[in-house]
Parts: C-alpha cells; sequence; structure tokens
C-alpha cells in the first residue's frame, strides 16, 4: 500500500477526496442529520487545498482510497472509503501520519464509539473533552494523544509474558525433580526470581488493559 503526500491539490483530487469525505461520513457519522452533513461538506474542498499535509492512498486505479490531514501536529481528517474499510487503510494513514508527518494529537466525535475505539487500539488515549465542535454545535469532541502502547501491543507483551512464565514454570519443577535439587538452588533462586518479575508486568499490563476496555 502506498502512501504519498498530495503536493499538487488539483481540482480533481480535490473532488474525489470531498466525495470520499462524504461517503465515509454518511457511513460512519450516523448521529450528524442531512444538513449538517451538506453545511459541513460545502467546507471540506478549502480544508483539502489548506490543510499543511495532506497524505493520500491510491488504488491501481488512481482513485483515492483514503486520506488523512495533518495541520500544526494535529491529525485533522482520517478517511477512508467505506467499500475499503477493514483493508488496513486506516491504520496505514495513521501510522504514516505520525512517523512521516508528525501528528500528535487529535480529536474524534465523542457520538462515534468505532472511530474512538480504533485510535485506542492504535494506542491513542482520551486525555481531554469539548462539549461542543468548532462551529459550537452539539457534537462533544475527545481529545486523544498518542499513548506509549496500543493494546495490540499490550496484548503480544502479555501472550509473550506467558509463554515465558509458563517456560520458567517448567524448568523450575524440573530442577525440583531432580536428585539433590538442594544442589541446583542457585538456578532455582534465578528463575523464581524472573518468575516474580514476570508476574508484576503482566499484572501491570492486565491493569492497562483493563482500563482501556474500560474505556472503550
Amino acid at each position: 500500500m502506498e502512501i504519498a503526500l498530495a503536493a499538487s491539490r488539483t481540482p480533481e483530487l480535490v473532488g474525489q477526496l470531498t466525495a470520499l469525505w462524504r461517503r465515509s461520513v454518511e457511513a460512519t457519522h450516523g448521529f450528524l442529520a442531512p444538513a449538517d452533513v451538506d453545511r459541513i461538506a460545502e467546507r471540506v474542498p478549502a480544508a483539502l487545498e489548506g490543510i499543511e499535509a495532506l497524505a493520500v492512498t491510491q488504488g491501481q486505479d488512481g482513485r483515492p482510497l483514503g486520506f488523512a490531514g495533518i495541520q500544526d501536529g494535529s491529525l485533522e481528517m482520517l478517511f477512508v472509503d467505506p467499500a475499503q474499510r477493514s483493508q488496513g487503510i486506516g491504520r496505514a494513514l495513521l501510522r504514516f501520519a505520525t512517523e512521516e508527518a508528525g501528528a500528535r494529537k487529535l480529536e474524534v466525535n465523542e457520538q462515534n464509539p468505532q472511530a474512538r475505539r480504533f485510535y485506542e487500539h492504535c494506542g491513542w488515549r482520551v486525555v481531554g473533552y469539548r462539549e461542543t465542535d468548532d462551529d459550537g454545535e452539539p457534537f462533544p469532541l475527545l481529545e486523544m494523544e498518542r499513548a506509549a502502547f496500543g493494546v495490540e501491543e499490550l496484548s503480544e507483551a502479555k501472550r509473550q509474558i506467558d509463554s515465558t512464565l509458563h517456560k520458567l514454570r517448567q524448568a523450575v519443577e524440573a530442577l525440583s525433580a531432580k536428585e539433590r535439587p538442594e544442589r541446583l538452588k542457585s538456578q532455582m533462586t534465578l528463575a523464581k526470581r524472573r518468575i516474580d518479575a514476570f508476574e508484576v508486568a503482566n499484572a501491570l499490563i492486565e491493569r492497562e488493559l483493563d482500563r482501556t476496555d474500560g474505556a472503550l
């Protein structure tokens, strides 16, 4: 999947992205009335033309599949064509926005829990709240920042720790079953200390996962 910054915001590209924006919003922002979508859509072309960094991924036919807009370190837009969802495009755009375009913060509609869940699973966390959007409309926004680790990273770390703990416990049992196990006291002590350390790490990971799940 190739993602590139759109250096030239041609009328054709802006038109394609505006249409993609509408399809995406109509598929995911059920809390917006058609009049709200029309009102916001009027400003989308200008926003696309003026935003600092515009990352676009395209299909083989050259048509955009998704895009992300970044301004002053803030992810202002991330939209994927509904027909292309669950293909990893959103994750790829988010990764590009953070690693290549310097996005460090974003806002997401509170009434769009699917988007919030997506960002949280990608390692973002809620740090603030606004009761209205930029137009003063009653569409609350959640302010988010990149967390140290995402749910997938934490879950994978826990799987690896569980596997290591299993092997260490087996090793302790094997050492204890040997003839004159007291001769292997130092080895068993080291293994038990490692087990204790990994159990502490696991408990911290589980607490963080519980905190994240509770926020979903």
